[in-house]
């Protein structure tokens, strides 16, 4: 959801609740709309219909996250799958390197904080925290973690990994464009695909192997292994379906780039159907450990 407030406001008002939700109306009768308001204690914001907000809320160009009661969240948030978000002293939600209570954390661009993974060469551990003598991995684990974020410039998000329509047995596995794929009307060939040998891979499988080969080489080995949360490492791709009889025809391949507490942060084309590249999407420990994914990793 989305709402662009016009400013922040604090008005003399009576709290009133339907089946809806709650709001505040003013003594002439008027109601908060796209608004602020402040309790002397709280921060609430207000829809454009009205009603009080709560969770998630894309507002201003940054999002938000209101409690249960409305009140505005600021400090950690661990959200129902246990990853945990930090909001600072405006509400604002932090990406990137962030300092609390004198450690540092790194938190992805969808919000969630990094665990038990490589970030810039600094290793995050069960808590998320920077810890400092963990050294004997860092050149390679950084390594990866730099390649992956090259990737992102030249496989830009919500752009679309296709060829459209170009001579199917040519090169184009780096080809990126504007116009998303029309499946159903012109079928797989329309898509791009990575050539390894004589195996070729379509759309979000193509496109995990593509960064695959691009993080270690088309030298490095594959080794398959059945998918285990606790195995899985930033740089493995894995393909997951509904049940083992869905895997060849329903299967859906991601690349890991990120690993949290009870998630994993992935880079995928195919994205809603029409091979849109999508970067920081999240798969649950839970929902993975629901279906079947069998899982390569390179080192």
């Amino acid at each position: 959801m989305s709402a662009g407030m016009t400013a922040h406001a604090s008005a003399e008002g009576y709290w009133r609740h339907d089946e809806t939700g709650w709001w505040v109306q003013f003594q002439d009768g008027t109601c908060a709309r796209q608004m602020w308001l402040s309790d002397g204690e709280k921060w609430y914001a207000f829809d454009d219909t009205g009603y009080m907000i709560t969770g998630w809320w894309w507002i201003d160009g940054n999002w938000y996250y209101f409690d249960a009661d409305g009140g505005m969240h600021t400090g950690w948030l661990c959200d129902a799958d246990g990853t945990w978000y930090l909001l600072d002293s405006s509400g604002v939600m932090k990406t990137g390197w962030q300092e609390s209570s004198g450690a540092w954390y790194y938190l992805y661009s969808n919000g969630a904080m990094a665990v038990n993974s490589w970030v810039d060469g600094c290793y995050l551990d069960a808590s998320g925290a920077w810890k400092q003598d963990a050294v004997q991995q860092q050149d390679f684990t950084s390594g990866i973690t730099d390649t992956i974020n090259s990737m992102r410039t030249k496989y830009p998000d919500n752009m679309y990994w296709n060829h459209v329509g170009l001579d199917e047995s040519a090169d184009y596995s780096s080809t990126v464009t504007s116009t998303p794929c029309n499946h159903a009307l012109n079928g797989l060939m329309y898509c791009n695909s990575y050539i390894l040998g004589n195996v070729r891979g379509y759309q979000c499988d193509g496109f995990a192997r593509k960064l695959s080969d691009e993080v270690f080489g088309v030298e490095a080995g594959r080794t398959e292994y059945a998918y285990s949360f606790d195995k899985v490492k930033v740089g493995d791709y894995l393909r997951y379906s509904p049940s083992k009889e869905t895997f060849v025809a329903e299967g859906h391949t991601v690349f890991v780039i990120g690993k949290t507490k009870d998630s994993l942060i992935t880079a995928e084309a195919n994205y809603g159907g029409n091979c849109m590249i999508h970067w920081d999407g999240v798969l649950t420990k839970e929902y993975l450990d629901s279906i079947y994914a069998e899982c390569i990793t390179r080192y």
